[in-house]
């Protein structure tokens, strides 16, 4: 049993107990300590499910053994603790390498920590698993790319605009309807299409839409006289 003493007294020892139960527990980011020369000293559940090693397995080897084959022979392990080490932190987002081979895409923070004299004791490292964020955003991006190409191909005119009546996108069918070029309208007030009244009461409407919700004249859907 650890006893309290003169440099660590009791309630740090609960708060140092509490601090590392915590980490041991996080689920989302894998925490892990590095010593100056980066090898691993320390190892929480999330860092043994992202990579597939037991404590047992990584502490006391390089943490380089995380990086692809050709980061290893561009020296970025290296490169990344001299960073934390010149600049107090830094930074990367790309592929890591598993137990079993596989490679998954993550985001890490590198921090160096010091002893109260100044001195380099280490590495703290923060990782979080963004292959499902990466596959998120693909799937997004696709997304946007459909409804791109719906609306270019569809016969109505699409015009969007954003909250102070700026128009955004212009397709080819209101390029048809209305005369003018995409490059001639966007970033023009959508009122250029409305004639009085319509062109003079729009920015109210706009405004009252924005503020209450209210679909009262925007949002409801009816027939106007365009320009």
């Amino acid at each position: 049993m650890n006893e309290p003493t003169q440099q660590q007294p009791a309630g740090q020892l609960e708060d140092d107990r509490t601090f590392r139960l915590l980490v041991e527990n996080i689920v989302d980011y894998a925490i892990y300590m590095l010593d100056p020369d980066g090898h691993i000293r320390t190892w929480n559940k999330a860092a043994a499910a992202f990579k597939g090693y037991s404590a047992g397995e990584v502490i006391g080897r390089h943490f380089s053994i995380f990086f692809t084959k050709a980061d290893q022979d561009a020296g970025k392990p290296e490169r990344l603790l001299r960073e934390a080490r010149e600049q107090g932190r830094t930074e990367d987002s790309g592929n890591r390498v598993k137990k079993d081979g596989s490679t998954y895409r993550t985001h890490v923070v590198i921090d160096a920590i010091h002893d109260d004299k100044g001195q380099l004791i280490g590495f703290g490292k923060v990782e979080h698993d963004t292959t499902l964020d990466a596959g998120a955003e693909d799937a997004r991006l696709a997304s946007a790319e459909r409804m791109r190409a719906i609306v270019e191909t569809v016969p109505d005119a699409v015009i969007t605009i954003n909250s102070k009546g700026i128009i955004e996108s212009f397709n080819p069918a209101a390029h048809r309807m209305f005369g003018y070029t995409a490059a001639e309208v966007i970033g023009q007030n959508i009122k250029i299409m409305m004639p009085p009244p319509y062109h003079d009461e729009h920015d109210g409407y706009l405004r009252n839409y924005m503020q209450t919700g209210e679909a009262k004249i925007i949002g409801i859907g009816r027939e106007v006289t365009a320009l």
